[in-house]
């Protein structure tokens, strides 16, 4: 660890009241426990609500994916 990381580390840790050890293990633990942004953003996809591909069968050509009036109807 550089120099000026180790006196931030020092200076964080006094300002908690611990030592420099019980200080980084604290901040490994609280990230440990934070979803990764990663997760955060598939389980944000996995919510978005799905939008047909076909009508009664038929599939949608491109102009009509496109068409904000045509696939209002499917909302």
């Amino acid at each position: 660890m550089d120099d000026i990381d180790l006196a931030w580390a020092k200076a964080q840790a006094g300002k908690e009241g611990v030592s420099v050890s019980r200080w980084i293990a604290g901040r490994v633990a609280r990230e440990r426990q934070r979803p990764s942004d990663f997760h955060a953003q598939m389980l944000a996809v996995m919510e978005t609500p799905l939008a047909p591909m076909s009508d009664g069968g038929r599939t949608f050509n491109r102009e009509e994916i496109y068409d904000r009036r045509f696939m209002k109807r499917f909302r």
